[in-house]
């Protein structure tokens, strides 16, 4: 190792993460795969992103589908996963999604 080299060490803590399985945000999630939002739907949406499902899933069986958009939990506007970690983790009673789907809304409250 060249002793002229620096080096530099970087770690990624929760709230630097994009994507987040469901199981690590609630049980009533497991099979779900979340997203922040792309840059190009920024403009128009706001929310995080279901990007997968499993079928058969905890999440699936409570009604999520891939494509589903998280707008708030419990009434909070959600812009990024850090905030829906953030909410989730400090929630006391069975949490409530609203989730916009093919131009609609649709109030879930998770198990």
């Amino acid at each position: 190792r060249d002793e002229d080299e620096d080096q530099t060490t970087a770690s990624i803590t929760t709230f630097d993460r994009k994507e987040f399985d469901g199981d690590e945000l609630h049980s009533g999630l497991e099979g779900a795969h979340f997203v922040n939002l792309p840059s190009r739907l920024k403009d128009t949406y706001q929310g995080v992103l279901i990007d997968e499902i499993q079928r058969g899933s905890p999440a699936w069986n409570q009604g999520l589908r891939s494509g589903d958009l998280v707008t708030s939990i419990n009434k909070k506007s959600v812009n990024n996963l850090k905030q829906v970690k953030n909410i989730l983790d400090n929630s006391k009673k069975s949490p409530v999604l609203n989730i916009y789907r093919n131009y609609r809304n649709y109030i879930l409250v998770l198990e």
